[in-house]
C-alpha cells in the first residue's frame, strides 16, 4: 500500500478542513477547554455524530464490518485536520478501537454511539468465565479520553491475550480524569473490579501498536 499523498488524499484533506472550519469553531474548542473534569463518561461534542455519519471513524475498518475499507493513511489525513483545528472528542481513540473491535460492536462504534479507547498495557489480571468471556480486575493505563468500550491486554490462566470491556454495563468502575498537554481532552484511567469482557482471539500486541 502506498502512503504517498494522492489526489484522493488531497480531496479528503480539503473536505475535512472545510468540515472543521464550519463545525469546530473557536467557541466549540473554548467550551472543551473550559469544561470541568467529569466522572469518566464520554461527553459528546456538537459535531460528533456528523463526523461519524461521514464514515471517518471507519476509514480503517473493512467494508465487511461496516467500515469504509480504506486504511490508516486515509485516517491519518482526517486526524491531522482534526488536530489542526484542535477538535475535541475521542476521534483518534475511537477509530483506533474500531479497527480491532469485534464485529458485533463495530456498528455502534462507527455510528458514534460508543466511544472507544485502547490501553496498550501492561496487562491486567483476569479470570476465565465462560466461552470467550473473562472477568477483568485492575487499573487501566491512561486512555486518550473517556470511553464506553476499551480494548486492553489481560493475563488469564497464565497467558496474555486481548479483550474488550463494555464500560456501559458494569457498575464496579471508578474513573479518574487528569489534565493533559492537550487541554481539549483529559486523560482517563478506569479501575475495573471483575468487569466482564470478551476475549479477542487472534489479536496481537503488534497489531494494536501498529495502529
Amino acid at each position: 500500500m502506498s502512503i504517498a499523498i494522492s489526489d484522493d488524499h488531497v480531496a479528503l484533506r480539503d473536505t475535512a478542513r472545510r468540515f472543521t472550519a464550519s463545525r469546530c469553531t473557536p467557541a466549540v474548542v473554548r467550551a472543551a477547554l473550559d469544561g470541568e473534569a467529569g466522572d469518566g463518561a464520554p461527553r459528546p461534542v456538537p459535531f460528533w455524530f456528523e463526523l461519524a455519519d461521514l464514515g471517518w471513524l471507519g476509514l480503517a475498518v473493512a467494508e465487511a464490518d461496516g467500515g469504509q475499507g480504506y486504511g490508516f493513511a486515509e485516517l491519518a489525513v482526517v486526524l491531522e485536520e482534526l488536530g489542526r483545528a484542535m477538535a475535541p472528542g475521542p476521534a483518534l481513540a475511537t477509530a483506533w478501537a474500531a479497527s480491532v473491535a469485534p464485529s458485533y460492536l463495530t456498528p455502534d462504534i462507527l455510528r458514534g454511539t460508543l466511544a472507544g479507547g485502547v490501553d496498550p498495557g501492561p496487562a491486567l489480571a483476569a479470570t476465565a468465565d465462560r466461552d470467550e468471556r473473562v472477568l477483568v480486575t485492575g487499573t487501566t493505563g491512561l486512555l486518550l479520553g473517556a470511553c464506553n468500550v476499551v480494548v486492553l491486554p489481560i493475563v488469564v490462566e497464565g497467558e496474555e491475550c486481548w479483550c474488550i470491556c463494555d464500560l456501559t454495563t458494569e457498575a464496579a468502575i471508578v474513573a479518574s480524569e487528569l489534565a493533559s498537554l492537550d487541554a481539549t481532552r483529559r486523560l482517563v484511567r478506569y479501575e475495573l473490579r471483575d468487569v466482564g469482557a470478551a476475549r479477542l482471539p487472534g489479536l496481537t500486541r503488534g497489531r494494536v501498536e501498529a495502529v
